[in-house]
């Protein structure tokens, strides 16, 4: 028996060892020619094609030049198997990586990717959004241009193995290393670093990625060609915007869910929405999830200004949090006002609508001013407030109850009736109160002499002092 499994192994072994030999020597040329061949049914007939190793179970190709003229060339490709699979024309997995591509996305949703064109990739369902694509980008004439005469070849029909692994040949696909230069329809750049694998057949895809710092109106340009309507929901866009993300997609054809955590960096971003005008926003967060977006509580973020309607809102900054986009915890905001400012301590808030409940540390804001903030014609007084003031919010409503209109009256009428109460005093009673306190003279006009025959110089207290004192004090 021993004898027996020797033998058999040794044959084995000489049947890999030929199989090797015949694959260098006759397989590895007809492959070489095979994939350039294939290549060049996709319009890269110069593409160049470095060394191909062909195995029992792994094949590869390194370092594939695509020769379209500018960066578009792939360090490696490996392919894994079982022989079994070769016979049904499918393969384990396919590997991608080192490789850099240029890619330019049209206003009409064309996406060329290496010089070659994937019509309406990104294209809205209807042509008539097509024409919004972008407020920021202009037309561009030569964007129903293919780039080759295969620009059409990815609309030819799968084969039956093929559709049995959602399409396409292979169970999985790792891309190692990827580097995009992205044109948008304006000519803005961007750059972007990927890794991921994919799984067809589950529809799945995860990996990594890292977005350089971007203009922000590149990536407006890009998400109003999948959705025309970003192109009017926010204008006046600048800054840039940078990530480093892990992500996580369980199945693309429902993007409600969205593992993913990392951070976004936003720098000096301007916008306007509807009446509202924001203006150097700066913040570093870190993201917990994607979809349902996640954000990590202590996160910081800092605005210049804020305008809406006549009344700027000034150096903003804010430490906060938001749980799966329904609830906002803020560990500490504040912000000037109307010449005072404005802060709070811990609170949370429910979103979709607002619910709330917090105290606005007030100091010396004008009073008209936190009137017209909250829309609440009953506080439409005059001066200045430095206050605690309990604010309460349901369904996106603020809500002023009695105990918020004695908390501004008292501190705003209480301020003042005291500054009155102590002027009143001093000038029309002090005379007639220095003979009960002891004015500090003597009928000579000078200060009384100690025990010791030196001169005290005890200043008599303040009227008004001593009333204050003595009644508890006007307003407080």
């Amino acid at each position: 028996m021993k004898k027996i499994l020797i033998a058999s192994f040794s044959i084995l072994m000489l049947a890999i060892a030929g199989f090797l030999i015949f694959a260098t020597v006759y397989f590895k040329p007809f492959v070489k020619e095979q994939i350039k061949t294939q290549l060049a049914n996709f319009g890269y007939e110069n593409a160049e094609i470095g060394d191909v190793s062909v195995g029992l179970y792994e094949s590869s190709i390194d370092q594939v030049d695509l020769k379209t003229g500018t960066q578009n060339s792939i360090g490696s490709i490996s392919v894994t198997y079982w022989p079994q699979q070769l016979l049904s024309k499918k393969v384990n997995a396919v590997k991608i990586e080192d490789a850099t591509f240029d890619v330019e996305i049209k206003t009409n949703g064309d996406v060329i990717a290496a010089g070659y064109t994937i019509p309406k990739a990104l294209a809205p369902k209807t042509d008539s959004n097509v024409q919004n694509a972008s407020a920021n980008a202009p037309a561009n004439t030569q964007a129903n241009t293919p780039t080759n005469t295969q620009a059409n070849a990815s609309s030819t029909p799968a084969t039956t193995s093929e559709q049995s692994v959602g399409g396409l040949p292979f169970n999985e696909i790792i891309i190692n290393n990827l580097n995009l230069t992205i044109t948008s329809p304006s000519g803005k750049t961007i750059k972007a670093k990927v890794d991921a694998e994919a799984n067809p057949a589950k529809k799945s895809v995860s990996g990594h990625i890292d977005l350089s710092p971007t203009n922000a109106v590149a990536l407006q340009e890009i998400a109003a060609i999948v959705k025309p309507d970003v192109a009017t929901m926010i204008s006046g866009l600048s800054g840039t915007v940078a990530t480093s993300m892990d992500f996580d997609i369980p199945n693309y054809s429902d993007t409600s869910k969205i593992g993913g955590n990392g951070t976004v960096t936003v720098e000096n971003l301007n916008l306007v929405k509807d009446d509202i005008r924001v203006q150097n926003l700066n913040t570093n967060m870190k993201i917990e999830n994607l979809m349902p977006l996640t954000i990590a509580k202590g996160q910081k973020l800092s605005i210049a200004q804020v305008n809406k309607g006549a009344i700027p809102v000034k150096n903003i900054s804010a430490e906060f949090g938001l749980d799966k986009m329904k609830t906002v915890s803020v560990n500490s905001s504040s912000f000037g006002v109307a010449g005072g400012t404005i802060s709070t301590n811990a609170f949370n808030a429910e979103l979709n609508p607002i619910n709330t409940s917090l105290v606005a540390n007030i100091q010396t804001v004008d009073l008209q001013t936190i009137s017209q903030l909250l829309n609440v014609p009953q506080l439409n007084m005059k001066g200045s407030l430095s206050a605690a003031l309990p604010i309460t919010m349901r369904n996106g409503k603020v809500i002023i109850d009695q105990a918020t209109i004695q908390t501004v009256l008292q501190s705003a009428a209480g301020q003042k009736i005291q500054e009155k109460a102590n002027e009143y005093i001093d000038k029309k009673l002090g005379d007639k109160l220095d003979k009960f306190i002891g004015g500090g003279t003597n009928n000579t006009g000078t200060a009384p002499a100690g025990q010791d025959g030196t001169t005290q110089q005890q200043q008599a207290p303040k009227p008004s002092d001593v009333l204050n004192n003595f009644l508890g004090g006007f307003g407080k």
